[in-house]
């Protein structure tokens, strides 16, 4: 290089200056969290611990939600949950959802929803009113949410209506700037048929053989390579046609590049300083829900809170927009305000309507398959809504007719070992949560909730090398407790078989209380019901 720039000297000694100022950094980080202003009873900005600040305020909501004394069972759950929360550095991350909930409600008419995925598990969530289902009415464990001896970040997602999604994001970038605010970016890649397509029509090969070889690509997701191993067709092809067989080739190589940009339908972030800080930004157009030009952060969901910026889930649910809108119309029509969380679970009409399975418009409720199963099952409590909603799903719906029988009294329903009734009988002697499984393990071999928690995990992603490990403490913990061995190995062999396909029963409550709360409406408020959804078909 001396000799090639013998005549500008200079040139090296700037590639020299150029590396000596290269900076080496880290772009990982402890996780950042927006500031929270923490007030003590008299309103004052306290010099408290985040941590002293969010138990002297779940305690508060606790005693108005249960009473002074707690009763033993509500303080010593949130004695176990805060612990938790405070091992994973999360404290901070609880005020802040409970600061947003609440100016969300009382102060933009935004319509959030109850709750959705394992956050309903999480006591200290519903007594802060970020969620809205007791989880010990519902027998939802905390551990499926954030399980001790398992450091992670919580999740909570965030559901509200249409309008109030955009209000959240406007309040958020008021109040901490929008610099400190930003979506996620998401990345469109080349599939097996965009790649062929894209390179057909620039090396000229005819309309008509493109769009019948793109017929062969259609839904391919085993990759080009695998495909023409296997096509006895495609090879014919390819030896046939020069151009063909060099658009294959080009096109190997872009199957699964980026070719396009978005933006993530719920992810957000928020900070104390700007953004971009942290990560790289750019601006991109959120056609989708009528905010324009938006700041967005380049890396995806997957990779973003390893920058340390928390990723927010806020999702515009339609469902709660249609609430919200029934809801204004009964106040405009009879001059009624209707509180959907404190509509009696019990409701005659409402149970009238499932029974019936006249349920069009009810959402988790509305094809005519659950139709027909909701006639057969003649729903009498919320509960039963619950486990329909959550066993109607492949893998596990051929137990339907099964529930039925039992439920409506035609088919005795039998225990294992009859202890399991404390957590199978609302469920009607059928297992169907998670948490039931979870449950039941602590009750039979005296499982710690670690274990159960691993439990959990090893059947979902079935990895049998962590099932052999927990067989054997299920049966030894089992013939500890007196249970026979044939019997505690039969009831494993039926775990490992339907394990895969248990549902979460802190989201299946969550949903199923929006649906009943909608089948509520549709009950009670039938000509308001109908006028929005006929408003929205013709939309």
């Amino acid at each position: 290089m001396n000799e090639l720039f013998a005549d500008i000297p200079e040139a090296i000694d700037n590639t020299v200056e150029i590396l000596e100022k290269v900076e080496f950094y880290d772009i990982h980080h402890a996780p950042i969290y927006p500031q929270i202003a923490m007030k003590g009873n008299s309103g004052n900005v306290q010099e408290q611990s985040e941590y002293g600040s969010l138990c002297e305020l779940v305690y508060e909501k606790a005693k108005q939600i249960y009473g002074c004394p707690l009763p033993e069972e509500v303080d010593e759950r949130l004695r176990f949950e805060l612990e938790v929360i405070k091992e994973n550095n999360a404290s901070s991350y609880f005020l802040f959802i409970q600061e947003l909930v609440v100016v969300a409600t009382e102060q933009l008419d935004v319509l959030v929803g109850p709750g959705r995925g394992s956050t309903a598990g999480c006591l200290v969530a519903y007594c802060l009113g970020i969620t809205k289902i007791d989880p010990l009415k519902h027998d939802l464990l905390f551990e499926r949410f954030l399980c001790p001896g398992h450091p992670s970040m919580p999740d909570i997602d965030l559901d509200f209506d249409e309008e109030g999604r955009t209000r959240i994001i406007d309040w958020l970038e008021q109040k901490y700037g929008k610099e400190c605010c930003a979506h996620i970016i998401t990345f469109a890649r080349m599939s097996a048929r965009k790649a062929f397509m894209s390179v057909a029509q620039v090396e000229g090969l005819s309309p008509s053989l493109t769009n019948s070889i793109g017929e062969i690509l259609y839904g391919v997701n085993c990759g080009l390579a695998n495909l023409i191993k296997t096509s006895t067709a495609l090879k014919k092809m390819m030896r046939s046609d020069a151009t063909i067989q060099k658009v294959f080739q080009i096109a190997q190589m872009l199957e699964g590049t980026v070719c396009d940009t978005g933006l993530h339908a719920c992810g957000y972030v928020i900070s104390n300083n700007p953004v971009d800080d942290y990560a790289p930004t750019s601006m991109v157009t959120a056609s989708d829900c009528n905010r324009g030009i938006c700041r967005c952060v380049q890396y995806d969901g997957y990779h973003v809170e390893s920058t340390g910026l928390v990723k927010m889930d806020f999702l515009c649910f339609d469902k709660l927009t249609q609430q919200k809108a029934i809801c204004e119309r009964i106040k405009a029509s009879r001059g009624i305000d209707i509180n959907l969380d404190l509509i009696p679970t019990d409701d005659v009409k409402t149970f009238e309507l499932f029974q019936k399975g006249e349920t069009q418009g009810v959402f988790l409720f509305e094809t005519e398959g659950m139709r027909k199963y909701l006639r057969k099952l003649r729903p009498t409590q919320f509960g039963d809504l619950v486990f329909l909603n959550a066993i109607y799903r492949p893998g596990i719906m051929n137990k339907i007719p099964t529930l039925i029988a039992q439920k409506t009294g035609r088919k005795e329903i039998r225990y294992a070992i009859p202890c399991m009734e404390k957590y199978l009988h609302d469920t009607y002697g059928i297992l169907v949560y998670q948490e039931q499984l979870m449950l039941l393990s602590r009750q039979i071999a005296d499982f710690s909730r670690e274990e159960s928690y691993k439990l959990r995990k090893a059947l979902g992603n079935k990895k049998f090398k962590e099932l052999e490990d927990l067989k054997i403490k299920f049966i030894t913990g089992g013939l500890k407790n007196g249970y026979a061995k044939s019997v505690l190995m039969k009831i494993w062999n039926d775990w490992e078989k339907s394990g895969t396909y248990l549902f979460n029963k802190a989201h299946a409550v969550c949903y199923s209380w929006i649906a009943y709360q909608t089948a509520y409406l549709k009950a009670n408020y039938p000509t308001e019901f109908a006028e929005v959804m006929l408003s929205e078909k013709q939309i």
